[in-house]
């Protein structure tokens, strides 16, 4: 009775350790419980490729079962995708399964492929169940993984075994892995391992033979991680009948011995006939017992151990490591020279001597695209195999743990490969380039301005990924927007297909916006207003049409500006192009500040205080190159001042008015009045249909004190084929296109909004 309890105890305890197992799809299932078990096994027919349910196959219930058992399949099994088969491949797919003895039995030659996570429960111990059982030659590949906690066994395969890249955690009472043939590790990760107490009834322990990772043949290891942990007496973390040979990767054996009434023998890795280090890591751990009575190896060999030439090997008794080991009398062991007793922790390691070729050597990559690297560590079967990458630029392309560059932009960038175990350092020159641009466009044409010297040409037939330009070489490309560009003046321009991060321009095509005819009004306005001949007032118009220039706009003279009797803006004159606003105001002086103008040579403030009977005189004339402040002072305190810049281009040596701000009123300090801090807008940004409107809803924002209004809010469309925008700030949406609203006060201070026509 003690004896039952003492193991009922045991088992229980252990049902809680696995209770925290997961399940496949992100459950979490506690031990698994009577309501999910299920009373038949899966049986997998591999030689004409079919899948059944068995009434319950019990392997404990006979002593040679591959030739005794007869299956009573009941019929074709159809679950929920999650196992199926074709041929001699069986897949499991997240697949699930609590079964009362058995869960898969697999007759014939067969392939198991693993995908997602996958768990065989072995809810409590109270019948011996069991996990996969193999007729004959059993292989088990794929991207994912197993969980298997087995009451007599997790992996049983009569003949071969062969694993490769999978991920199998099997756990059991008895054998982890039991391989009556040959087991060939290829890659991947699988871990067989042991717990089991049992008791007796005079209150002393006894144990079973337990077994992490048993082969009745040969073990060979080519790669991977395989680790074999057992507890009991004897215990074997890995247990050979034949040969264990180490190519590469890493076999690990553990074994602890439990308190029993008699001696026992613990062995990490043993073999029955020699343990055979080639390449890569094996290890053995056996370090449970002190008494003598108790032998500990980690690592046996009943004939001897072959190493490599480039094979390092440590050992110890205890916990701690040295290199005092030699080879037992016998050869079957190595002893631990400072303690005079077996080697109970033994390690056989291939340490990196260098670093070899890459693949591919200084490759080119294409921005956008990647490519992996490859360096060989020598020995080609070193134990540690892991791999440092590093990119001297991020920014042009960078490098995974793994190897894999992604190109970001032009540039050449080396790529540093070191190896963790040795430091050895190989460098790659990669270099960045962009994909081939793209063919010339093709069906575009041009329309002349409508109005001589105009500039609302056209260039048709381009789209959002092209892009224009007034000269060859794109120096001031702009994008091409659908369908169209207006607002053009004659002249010849250049369009191709836009230059990207990733893919360079295409081919260029030309095309002329023609001028428009002059009219012979419009050539003797500047004849007159210039006070030129007709040839220069030729050229003027001509210069002003590829500039975008209205003829108001060279109207604009030192002499009309003079005679400007009014406070009001001066016909022909825009906001966008120079900003005029003023700033830093002072009791005795103003400071006015405007943007540069492209193509101008230069500018000339104007200035005088406000009044109809104060007209404008002429403050200061700038080069092109200076700066684009002036701070005008002695000004009268607590008056408003207003001024006016102009931008001038000299063609043919006249000076011709090529922009003109509105005009900005500003007051000094000492005054009632004030000026306006900043301009409030209800929208930044607004996406309209064609014909749809908007209403902007703005005001001035006072910087200290009340402002004495010599001009209302105004707004400004800085592309009126895209949107309108009248005086009362209601915005038009024209064209698709993007454009930009002004919305500026008296002193010249201004919100922008942008406006999309889709």
């Amino acid at each position: 009775m003690k004896t039952k309890k003492k193991l009922l105890a045991g088992l229980l305890t252990l049902v809680m350790v696995l209770s925290s197992m997961y399940l496949p799809g992100g459950m979490v299932a506690e031990a698994a419980s009577d309501s999910e078990q299920v009373d038949y096994c899966i049986y997998f027919d591999a030689a004409n490729g079919k899948l059944y349910k068995e009434a319950g196959f019990n392997p404990s219930n006979s002593n040679n079962p591959e030739e005794s058992w007869v299956p009573k399949l009941e019929a074709e099994y159809t679950g929920d995708g999650s196992i199926t088969c074709n041929g001699n491949e069986l897949t499991l797919n997240n697949f699930y399964l609590f079964p009362k003895n058995i869960a898969i039995i697999i007759k014939g030659d067969a392939v198991i492929k693993l995908s997602g996570e996958n768990t065989i429960d072995s809810g409590n111990f109270f019948v011996p169940r069991c996990g996969i059982y193999a007729y004959d030659n059993l292989s088990i590949a794929g991207t994912g993984s197993l969980k298997i906690n087995g009451f007599n066994f997790g992996v049983y395969a009569s003949k071969n075994l062969n694993i490769k890249d999978v991920a199998i955690d099997a756990q059991s009472s008895s054998y982890a892995f039991h391989v009556k043939g040959n087991f060939v590790m290829e890659s991947g990760s699988v871990t067989g391992g042991i717990t089991s107490f049992y008791g007796d009834d005079n209150g002393g322990h006894h144990a079973h033979a337990t077994y992490g990772i048993c082969v009745d043949g040969n073990l060979v290891v080519n790669g991977g991680v395989l680790t074999g942990r057992a507890h009991g007496s004897p215990a074997y973390g890995v247990k050979v009948g034949g040969d264990v040979t180490v190519n590469g990767g890493t076999l690990s054996g553990h074994a602890s011995l439990v308190v029993a009434a008699n001696p026992g023998t613990g062995y990490g890795v043993f073999a029955g006939g020699k343990i055979i280090a080639n390449g890569g890591t094996m290890e053995g751990a056996s370090p449970n017992r002190e008494e003598d009575q108790y032998h500990s190896y980690g690592a046996y060999a009943e004939q001897s151990f072959v190493t490599g030439s480039n094979i390092e090997i440590v050992g110890g008794y205890k916990e701690y490591l040295h290199s005092n080991i030699q080879l037992a009398a016998d050869n079957k062991y190595f002893k631990d020279i400072i303690m005079d007793k077996e080697c109970r922790y033994i390690k056989f390691t291939t340490p990196v001597s260098g670093i070899g070729g890459t693949s591919p050597s200084n490759p080119n990559v294409v921005i956008g695209e990647s490519t992996d690297l490859d360096v060989t560590v020598i020995p080609e079967n070193a134990s540690n195999q892991n791999i440092k990458w590093e990119s001297s630029d991020d920014t042009i392309a960078s490098v995974d743990e793994n190897g894999k560059v992604t190109a970001h932009k032009e540039g050449t960038v080396t790529i540093t490969a070191t190896t963790e175990d040795g430091g050895y350092k190989k460098e790659i020159t990669i270099t960045v380039s962009k994909k081939d641009g793209a063919p010339a466009p093709t069906g575009i044409t041009t329309v002349a301005p409508t109005t001589e010297g105009g500039s609302d040409g056209k260039i048709i037939g381009v789209d959002s990924t092209m892009e224009y330009s007034t000269n060859a070489d794109f120096t001031d490309a702009k994008p091409c927007t659908d369908g169209e560009v207006t607002g053009l003046p004659a002249g010849t321009y250049y369009v191709r297909v836009k230059e990207t991060d990733s893919t360079k321009a295409g081919e260029v095509v030309v095309v002329v916006v023609p001028a428009a005819t002059v009219s012979a009004e419009t050539q003797k306005s500047i004849m007159d207003g210039l006070g030129v001949s007709e040839e220069i007032a030729n050229q003027i118009l001509k210069e002003a049409e590829k500039l975008g220039v209205s003829t108001d706009t060279l109207l604009i003279t030192d002499e009309s500006i003079k005679k400007q009797k009014s406070d009001a803006d001066i016909k022909g004159s825009t906001f966008g192009l120079l900003k005029a606003r003023t700033t830093n105001l002072k009791k005795n002086s103003v400071t006015i500040k405007w943007d540069k103008v492209k193509d101008a040579d230069g500018y000339i403030l104007y200035g005088n205080k406000c009044g109809k009977n104060n007209s404008y005189k002429r403050i200061k004339t700038f080069t092109k190159n200076s700066t684009v402040k002036y701070t005008q002072k002695k000004l009268k305190k607590g008056t408003y001042y207003k001024y006016l810049v102009v931008a001038y281009k000299k063609i043919n040596g006249v000076k011709v008015t090529i922009a003109a701000a509105k005009t900005v009123h500003a007051t000094t300090k000492g005054g009632k009045y004030g000026v306006a801090k900043s301009v409030k807008v209800n929208k930044t940004s607004k996406t309209l249909a064609v014909s749809k409107t908007f209403k902007i809803k703005a005001s001035e924002v006072k910087l200290d004190k009340k402002i004495s209004q010599h001009r209302k809010i105004k707004y400004e469309s800085d592309n009126k084929k895209i949107a309108t925008v009248s005086s009362k700030g209601v915005v038009k949406a024209k064209k698709k296109g993007t454009c930009y609203i002004y919305v500026y006060a008296q002193n010249g201070v201004y919100k922008k909004i942008k406006i999309t026509v889709k």
